[in-house]
């Protein structure tokens, strides 16, 4: 991670314990600006593990399994805040941040789960009214 990352967007997706009020926000984002409530433009499969895996929709999943991601944006204003947020993450081994779209056509840094084996171990998310998975934790 290095300053470029921020001039890429300064904006992240979080979908699981780093929304707004959940227990990993306090320590990590509450000092940054909550942009609100968004949905990712691309499918993803949202798996359950005490905390979420998103598995991006470029990996072999059936399709009925793919849906829009229900999640929070926010800004964040330094690299320290995106570092902590990485290596929460394990960024590299454990999650990849990767550049997504929202429906609103914002560019935001989102953590997925490549490791399509990591499903086994993991149960269902929630889905919304509007067909969107989120995170039921």
């Amino acid at each position: 991670m290095d300053e470029l990352d921020l001039e890429l967007t300064p904006l992240v997706f979080v979908y699981g314990t780093l929304k707004y009020g959940c227990s990993n926000w306090s320590w990590a984002l509450s000092q940054e600006e909550y942009i609100g409530p968004r949905v990712t433009k691309d499918k993803y499969l949202l798996a359950n593990r005490g905390f979420p895996y998103a598995f991006p929709h470029t990996l072999d999943i059936p399709e009925e399994l793919l849906r829009q991601v229900q999640g929070d944006v926010f800004e964040i204003s330094n690299a320290r805040t995106l570092m902590r947020l990485d290596a929460l993450e394990g960024e590299g081994w454990h999650y990849d941040r990767v550049l997504i779209q929202t429906t609103q056509d914002e560019t935001c840094w989102m953590y997925v789960q490549n490791d399509l084996t990591m499903v086994q171990s993991c149960g269902a998310c929630h889905q919304t009214e509007e067909g969107y998975w989120k995170w039921n934790g």
